[in-house]
């Protein structure tokens, strides 16, 4: 007779649930398709905080494009409303780091229809969500081709952010 501990229930859930964590870094594959249907959320469990607990405490918002259900975003909002997007504090699995996103890249993560030749300068609003739902603003400015400033904008009272621009390190 067997006195251990019964894992039997978890064991067959934990690889149901949690099995593509494993193989995140063997999927770093940054095809246009692959980024579209990334969902940050399932693979963010490395020292994330996921709710607020005081008004000392940053935010976390998952933002998603309007009608998708996958986090697309990362937005973790300070107390004193200085913005943070996507923070390495998470797994983005095949999303490039911010500095590297190119405007097509941008385009698939964030745009609700992409557009075949997006433009390589310039400033790009998308529209997003997160899962309260409250709606969210996100302009980005490409230079070379590459993200270098964002401001995030919002009506949502309760989330204050300073809708200033910042640049991307």
């Amino acid at each position: 007779m067997n006195n251990g501990p019964k894992l039997f229930p978890f064991s067959l859930v934990f690889p149901l649930l949690f099995g593509s964590m494993a193989s995140a870094d063997s999927q770093k594959d940054s095809s246009l398709g692959n980024l579209r249907n990334w969902d940050i959320i399932v693979r963010s469990f490395q020292g994330a905080h996921f709710k607020r607990g005081s008004l000392s405490d940053p935010i976390t918002i998952y933002l998603n494009r309007p009608g998708a259900s996958n986090a697309v975003a990362i937005l973790v909002v300070k107390p004193d409303g200085t913005p943070n997007l996507n923070p390495d504090c998470f797994d983005y699995g095949p999303i490039p780091r911010l500095r590297e996103i190119t405007s097509a890249q941008a385009e698939q993560l964030w745009s609700v229809k992409p557009a075949d030749q997006p433009k390589k300068d310039g400033i790009r609003t998308f529209d997003l969500r997160s899962y309260e739902p409250n709606s969210f603003k996100l302009d980005v400015e490409f230079q070379n081709d590459h993200l270098r400033k964002f401001r995030v904008r919002t009506n949502d009272c309760a989330t204050r952010i300073n809708n200033n621009w910042y640049e991307v390190k």
